[in-house]
Formats: C-alpha cells, structure tokens, sequence
C-alpha cells in the first residue's frame, strides 16, 4: 500500500509540475524564457518560449518610485499561480529570474532562485481588494497571510527597505499597485 501510495504521490507531482509549465507556456509577452528547470519538459516549453506581462510595483505613498534594486527600472513577471499550488502570484524579478520570498517578520524581502516545483508555495504573494476606495490593494505572503509587503520605516522613499510586516492599519505605505504602465499613471 505504501508504495503505490508513493507512486500516486509522484505521478500526482509530475501531473502538477506539467501543469505549470502549461500555465507558463499559455502566457504572452515580449521576452523569453530560459529558466534551467524548463529544461525538464522540452515538449511543454520550446526554446523560445513566451515569458507573462512585465510590471513594475508601485506604492501608493509615492507613485513616483517603485519596488526596485539600485536603479529604479527592475521589471517583475507576475505570474498567475495554478489552483493546486495555492490562490496567488509569484513576483519574478525578469533580469535575475529571481522570485520576491516572504522574508522573516519584520526583515526586507529576498530574491530566491524560482523553481515553482519546490517550495512554490512559501513564495505566493496574494493581493487584498482595493482598500483605499481606487486602485491599492495590500500585497500578502500567502504563507504568513497577517502580514504585507511594507515600506519599512513607515515611508515610501529611495532607499526605503522593502519587508513584511501585520496588515494593520492599511497605511500608504503598505497599499501597491503592480501595473505595466511605465511610468505609472496617478489616478
């Protein structure tokens, strides 16, 4: 019994794994992808594969800045999570192919090598409803869902840390908007 339980259990995790790399292969843009682990399923994703929308991260504090390192001009994939692995998006840094981690409480976020296929779910982020009556929604780990992306410190500016910290209260500079206008329109 144990081990046909064990061969459901994997065949169950390459059905997933496929299933994800068909979610990637449905998506459009403008670049590729070229990440190692796709290698794996050659038929599911050609060389020259489409990678999702890019989107910069903005905060509500100061729409003039967005989530970035150094320059101001990282672009992310925000990529749609299949319902299997949990309700949410990853958020894939498209210079590094990095995804944004949930770090500790209280600590900046961090850039971890993307492979869906393992431990995909610790980096879910899962945005809330608009909670300013427009367009800014709360951005919050999946895995840790009393806390959001937040400009530590308590202000949006260069140079302010990125972490997570509890949702409340919902202040401007927890509430983002992800958008693929460039620069962001207020609205």
């Amino acid at each position: 019994m144990a081990r046909s339980t064990s061969t459901a259990a994997a065949a169950s995790g390459l059905l997933a794994a496929c299933a994800v790399l068909l979610l990637f292969a449905g998506q459009s843009a403008a670049t590729t992808f070229d990440f190692p682990f796709i290698a794996i399923f050659p038929s599911v994703f050609p060389t020259g594969s489409q990678s999702p929308p890019t989107v910069r991260i903005y905060s509500k504090q100061n729409t003039g800045l967005n989530m970035a390192v150094l320059d101001g001009k990282v672009l992310w994939w925000k990529i749609l999570a299949p319902t299997w692995v949990g309700y949410g998006y990853w958020l894939v840094n498209v210079a590094t192919r990095q995804a944004m981690a949930p770090p500790a409480y209280g600590m900046q976020v961090q850039l971890v090598d993307f492979n869906p296929l393992i431990n995909g779910k610790q980096w879910l982020w899962v945005p809330t409803a608009a909670l300013d009556g427009g367009v800014f929604y709360q951005i919050k780990a999946y895995t840790q869902y009393s806390k959001a992306l937040n400009g530590l410190g308590g202000y949006a500016y260069d140079g302010t840390v990125i972490g997570i910290y509890p949702d409340t209260p919902a202040s401007p500079n927890t509430l983002w908007i992800t958008s693929t206008d460039f620069p962001f329109r207020f609205y």
